[in-house]
């Protein structure tokens, strides 16, 4: 009992000192691409591809926003965010889609939820953290994939 204890107070610490926040240099200050001439509808379309292929679920689907989910696979990131009423945390990715006239801008929010699909949800923002850096960088790839560019 003492050991877990233990392990709860330094944990956080351990796993903060690891970390170094990510600042995003776009206008939101989260993930964001402008791919240019490309249609919102296509811009959707291969953002569920492109989550579909790293296991994400299409949970909600609207004319301006995409939201996935997918499990927390990493033992460590789970035990911090599972709850008394819900053990199974996920990660959660939604997209504000938007049609400009240059072409269609997409901002990604990216948070860990507990008791996910409850009344009780809480999201906790991972937009600074490590992970983050490789959802922008999946933004840019698609980017460049969609404005043909190599």
């Amino acid at each position: 009992m003492k050991a877990q204890f233990l392990t709860l107070l330094i944990l956080p610490f351990f796993l903060s000192a690891c970390a170094t926040p990510v600042t995003h240099n776009t206008p939101s200050g989260k993930p964001e691409v402008t791919i240019s001439g490309v249609s919102k509808s296509a811009v959707k379309d291969a953002l569920t591809d492109m989550m579909m292929n790293h296991q994400y679920t299409l949970s909600t689907s609207s004319e301006s926003m995409l939201v996935f989910d997918k499990p927390i696979d990493d033992d460590i990131m789970a035990f911090l965010f599972s709850s008394k009423l819900n053990r199974n945390p996920i990660f959660r990715v939604s997209y504000s889609i938007a049609s400009l006239k240059k072409g269609t801008r997409v901002i990604a929010d990216y948070n860990a939820v507990s008791n996910p699909g409850s009344g009780y949800e809480n999201k906790t923002s991972l937009v600074n953290h490590a992970y983050s850096r490789n959802l922008q960088n999946a933004l840019y790839s698609l980017k460049n994939e969609m404005e043909g560019k190599k």
